[in-house]
């Protein structure tokens, strides 16, 4: 999922904006915030259905190789079933991390932009 790009890619020239813009500013960079907060939890709750699905499948395989201990075939191509699993969880954790480090990110961002808005305002 991509969240919408900031107001600025840089922060603005606040010395060159008026007070009703720099206001104006603020209340945008507070709702990107919003906006970001309430697409990542979106995410999260999906990846966590996502999460759920592979982990139901992954017990299957489990139980489905606990089952086949006289086939030596089927229980190599459970394995590999249970191994590849296995891989797109780790995949899965790391996109989840990055998920919540590109969330953060661009919250710090935005607030200190408006930090440095509100600092415009009342200097």
């Amino acid at each position: 999922m991509y969240y919408r790009k900031p107001l600025e890619d840089i922060m603005p020239d606040f010395k060159k904006m008026n007070e009703n813009e720099i206001r104006s500013y603020i209340r945008e960079s507070e709702s990107d915030i919003e906006e970001i907060e309430h697409n990542y939890r979106k995410e999260i709750e999906y990846e966590s259905e996502q999460e759920a699905q592979i982990e139901r499948e992954y017990f299957q395989l489990q139980n489905l190789l606990d089952s086949a201990n006289s086939d030596p075939r089927l229980q190599g191509i459970l394995c590999e079933g249970l191994d590849v699993i296995s891989n797109i969880r780790q995949q899965r954790f790391e996109l989840m991390d990055d998920l919540h480090n590109n969330k953060q990110r661009k919250i710090k961002e935005s607030e200190e932009n408006i930090q440095e808005a509100r600092k415009q305002i009342y200097s």
